[in-house]
């Protein structure tokens, strides 16, 4: 790699970590833009399902009023209602085109709803259907654009349009209780008397609507929103509505309260949460729009000046490289020359400062050393030229002496003094070698006749190791066997738990049922008591009943022909009395009866009820016995597992054990073949009897 690719090499990790934090940072302003002006579209698309829901909700209502009054009321308004909502109908689809990509779940859903919506209006029309199945429908239509529109919420949401999103959403989930609420009052106010569980569902829906608009007051920081919402003409106009409604159960006067009425004020509330709706919308949108406008610029701005430092970092480095590289390039030039043996040249830079001046004159140095070295060295290659000569003849005698494995072979006579430690070696290395092979001759013979018995014993073993291999297998399936019966047996006995644990809990819910059977039926006792105390009350009304119609006898006696025709009545009266008072006499027997009846089956019960217990109880011994057994069970299962481990280690290792006997049977078997072709080599060299003469440096003794 050239200097100049290096110098830009190092450089440029830090061009590449600029422009890698300013891409980053470029991504992050790039989507940041991208995602607000998707929460613009989304916000412009969840308007467009807040208008449809809007409709839908008063076309809940309207047919909720209508079919409660029996088309009594709203006829003509509902009629309206239909014709705006199959206007928005007829372009929503176009107005959400996102929506139907990313919420695509609850949106199918909805159409599939919406297909639906003929046949429903057609079955209202004709009353086929009650006002909880048509609120039914409305409501789950409802529910899916809502949930659709949360959807694209969560999509879309950005800390800059969090909190709006959020209490959007908050006051779209009251509109829908609102809406819910208004329905439910026209329907409690279309009937004579208001249904108590219309009048249940009222108050709930009322209380979470004020619930979800207090959400999305704290969402928005903003107390004064629910002020000025419960300030507006509609909520004025509402609030007694509302009281008045609440207070039907509990002996409250509807007075001129109608189901018309109701709906109107109703609907101009939920126009007010419309409308409150709709500012949070556009406020959103508008939000979105601005804050990706400056995402927009600031993204402008940081690509220039990313590009700026780029370009200037860039030319920087460039510049230094180009400077580095010029004065070490006709430096090189100068080194090549006098390398080639061309000491003219002259060396630049010599006076310049820094690391290139002092290259610069380490270089002119190497240039006068190497002049005085080279004359040196023609001066000193003809004294070592002579000596060399010297070596080589000792080492060439010496080795081919060793050639013809002769280990008699000495050189006494000297040599220079920087080579003298050479023949000394040889002589040393051929006299130690020569101890060495008598030794390994001497060594030889009696490795081969312990190699014999080795072959032997090596075999023996073997063959008892094989024995030993096969037993602890057998023993290993054994034990592996005894292994998987007692896991069954193990798991048997957790069954049988388990049949124990489910029989206590149904134990356990029959005691229960036990206890409700035995509350209902002190609760029947205690009813019955209230009957008798009403049977006294109707004795005493028929007695009261009796002495005004023996009144009115004497009285009609006594007016003569005047009042034969209230005597008659009289007669009646005194008759229908009687007749009352047999009929409370027979109730008040037949609820004693009762309360004996009822009492019996308390009695009952409670018997059952400590049966049950005892059932219960010896369930539960039952249980902790069979825990006890299980654990034990599995106790065992890991001891004898870990048995049946520790005997297919024991078989493995001894399968190994064979296969090392093996291997020294066939090793010595080896060993005594190597030491016989060993003793065949070393009778090959010439050992010496006795010493014999030194050679000199050109003849070997």
């Amino acid at each position: 790699m050239s200097l100049r690719l290096m110098l830009l090499g190092a450089l440029g990790p830090l061009l590449a970590l600029v422009l890698y934090f300013s891409g980053q940072e470029i991504l992050r302003l790039s989507d940041n833009a991208e995602t607000l002006e998707r929460v613009a579209r989304i916000a412009a698309e969840t308007e467009a399902l807040s208008d449809l829901i809007h409709e839908v909700q008063k076309e809940r209502g309207y047919s909720a009023g209508f079919t409660s009054s029996r088309g009594r009321n709203f006829a003509a308004d509902l009629a309206h209602q239909r014709e705006a909502t199959d206007a928005l109908l007829a372009r929503f689809s176009d107005r959400i085109p996102e929506t139907e990509m990313a919420a695509a779940e609850p949106m199918a859903a909805a159409h599939k709803e919406l297909a639906a919506l003929a046949e429903t209006r057609a079955q209202i029309d004709r009353f086929a259907l009650t006002v909880p199945q048509l609120a039914g429908y409305y409501t789950r239509l409802v529910d899916l654009l809502l949930s659709a529109g949360g959807q694209m919420r969560d999509i879309a949401r950005s800390p800059a349009t969090g909190a709006l999103m959020e209490a959007h959403e908050e006051i779209g989930f009251a509109k829908e209780a609102a809406g819910l609420a208004r329905a439910m009052g026209a329907t409690g106010l279309g009937t004579e008397n208001f249904p108590p569980q219309i009048h249940r569902r009222f108050m709930e829906l009322t209380a979470r609507e004020n619930a979800y608009l207090s959400r999305a007051a704290k969402v928005l920081q903003d107390a004064k929103m629910i002020e000025d919402l419960h300030a507006s003409p509609a909520a004025k106009a509402l609030a007694p509505m509302v009281e008045t409604i609440g207070s039907l159960p509990y002996g409250g006067a509807r007075g001129a309260l109608t189901a018309p009425d109701w709906f109107a004020a109703s609907t101009a509330w939920i126009d007010a949460l419309r409308a409150l709706e709709t500012r949070l919308s556009g406020e959103t949108a508008a939000l979105a729009l601005s804050t990706a406008d400056t995402a927009r610029r600031v993204l402008l701005i940081t690509g220039a000046l990313t590009l700026l430092a780029a370009l200037t970092l860039t030319g920087f480095a460039i510049g230094v490289a180009e400077f580095v590289t010029r004065r070490l390039g006709r430096l090189s030039l100068v080194m090549m020359e006098f390398v080639e043996g061309r000491f003219e040249a002259w060396v630049p830079y010599i006076h310049s400062r820094g690391e290139i001046g002092r290259m610069a004159q380490s270089i002119y140095r190497f240039k006068q050393l190497s002049r005085a070295a080279i004359e040196k060295r023609a001066e000193d290659e003809a004294q070592l030229n002579a000596r060399h000569q010297q070596v080589v003849d000792l080492v060439t005698e010496g080795l081919n002496g060793l050639a013809r494995a002769d280990l008699t072979l000495r050189f006494d006579e000297p040599l220079a003094e920087e080579y003298d430690a050479i023949r000394n070696d040889f002589n040393t290395a051929t006299s130690r070698l020569r101890e060495v092979m008598r030794a390994v001759s001497g060594t030889v013979g009696e490795i081969e006749q312990r190699s014999r018995g080795m072959r032997s014993s090596a075999a023996d073993l073997a063959d008892r190791t094989t024995t030993q291999v096969a037993t602890i297998s057998n023993t290993a399936e054994t034990v592996s066997g005894l292994t998987s019966t007692l896991a069954e047996t193990n798991g048997a006995l957790k069954d049988v738990k388990d049949l124990a644990d489910e029989a206590k809990g149904r134990a356990d819910r029959s005691g229960e049922v036990v206890r409700k059977a035995v509350a209902a039926m002190d609760r029947i006792a205690e009813s019955s008591g209230r009957i008798a105390q009403i049977t006294a009350v109707i004795e005493d009304i028929s007695f009261q009943t009796n002495l005004l119609a023996l009144n009115a006898g004497v009285e009609a006696a006594r007016a003569g022909e005047f009042g034969k025709g209230f005597a008659v009545v009289a007669m009646e009266v005194q008759g229908l009395a009687s007749r009352s008072a047999d009929a409370a006499l027979e109730i008040k027997e037949l609820i004693e009866e009762s309360a004996r009846e009822v009492s019996g089956g308390v009695s009952l019960v409670g018997e059952t009820g400590e049966a049950l217990q005892a059932i219960l109880e010896q369930i539960l011994r039952v249980d902790e016995v069979l825990s006890n057994i299980s654990a034990a069970a599995e106790a065992q299962s890991r001891e004898l597992q870990g048995v049946n481990n520790a005997m297919i280690q024991l078989r493995d290792l001894t399968s190994q054990n064979t296969e090392v006997a093996d291997a020294s049977r066939d090793a010595s078997t080896e060993l005594a073949e190597g030491a016989q072709r060993l003793s065949a080599l070393v009778s090959e060299f010439d050992l010496g009897g006795a010493e014999r003469a030194p050679a000199s440096v050109g003849r070997a003794a």
